[in-house]
C-alpha cells in the first residue's frame, strides 16, 4: 500500500491536474479601458498572468486558427475565426487538453489581415477565460482600493508554493513599506502585480535551491560510490 502511494506521489501530475494548479494560483484579471473608454480584458493581460504559472507547472500552450471566414460590407470589413488551444503537458506531451472559441471582429478601415488578427487574438483569450475559468473586473486603482477577495487568494496560494507564510510575507512588507497591513486583504489594488512579481522571484529562488541541493545530494552520493 505504501509502495503505491509513493508510485502515486512521484508520478508526474497530468494536464488535468496542473490546468488545475494554474486555476488556483490565477482567479482574477483586471480589466483596462481601451481607446473608447469601454473596460475590456485584453489578450495581452490574460497572457501576462498566465505565462509564468503555466511555464511554472510545465504547461505548452499552442493556438491553431482552425477556421476563417471574411464578411465584405460597403464601409468595415469582419473576420469570423476560429481558434483551437491546445494545453500540453510538457512531461507527456501525448497528455493533452483542448477547447475552442468563435469570435468574429470588424475592422473600419476594410483591413482584412487587421480583422482576422483581432479575431485570432479575442478567440484565444476567450478560450483561456474559459479553461481557467478568470474572473474580470473593473478594479479601481485609488489610493483607497483594496484587492478583491479572489486576488488575496491568488497570493495566498503563491505564497504556499513560495513555502512562505502570510504572516511572514504581511510582517515583511510592513516593515519595507512602512505599512500597517493585517492581512492580504490589506493590500492595495495598486501594489497587487507588485505582489505577484515578489512572490513569483521568492518562487523561482525556492525551485533554485531546491535544484541546488538535488545536485550535491546527487554529488555527494557519487562520491560515495
Amino acid at each position: 500500500m505504501d509502495s503505491k502511494q509513493d508510485d502515486n506521489a512521484n508520478r508526474p501530475a497530468n494536464i488535468y491536474q496542473r490546468i488545475n494548479a494554474v486555476m488556483k494560483e490565477v482567479a482574477y484579471v483586471s480589466k483596462t479601458e481601451d481607446l473608447h473608454g469601454t473596460p475590456v480584458v485584453s489578450h495581452d493581460q490574460v497572457s501576462a498572468v498566465l505565462h509564468q504559472p503555466l511555464a511554472d507547472h510545465g504547461i505548452v500552450a499552442r493556438p491553431t486558427m482552425t477556421a476563417c471566414e471574411f464578411i465584405d460590407s460597403k464601409d468595415k470589413s469582419s473576420a469570423r475565426v476560429t481558434v483551437e488551444l491546445w494545453l500540453i503537458n510538457i512531461d507527456a506531451p501525448m497528455d493533452r487538453y483542448s477547447i475552442s472559441a468563435t469570435v468574429m471582429a470588424t475592422d473600419s478601415r476594410k483591413h482584412y489581415d487587421k480583422s482576422a488578427e483581432m479575431a485570432y487574438s479575442r478567440a484565444v483569450k476567450q478560450c483561456y477565460l474559459n479553461t481557467f475559468v478568470l474572473e474580470a473586473g473593473e478594479q479601481e486603482y485609488s489610493e483607497l482600493a483594496l484587492i478583491s477577495p479572489r486576488q488575496a487568494e491568488t497570493l495566498r496560494a503563491m505564497l504556499v508554493r513560495a513555502g512562505k507564510t502570510e504572516l511572514d510575507f504581511v510582517m515583511a512588507n510592513n516593515q519595507v513599506n512602512k505599512t500597517d497591513w493585517e492581512n492580504l486583504e490589506d493590500c492595495p489594488a495598486r501594489h497587487y502585480d507588485a505582489c505577484v512579481k515578489a512572490i513569483t522571484r521568492s518562487i523561482k529562488a525556492q525551485q533554485e535551491d531546491k535544484r541546488s541541493e538535488a545536485e550535491k545530494a546527487k554529488a555527494a552520493k557519487g562520491q560515495q560510490l
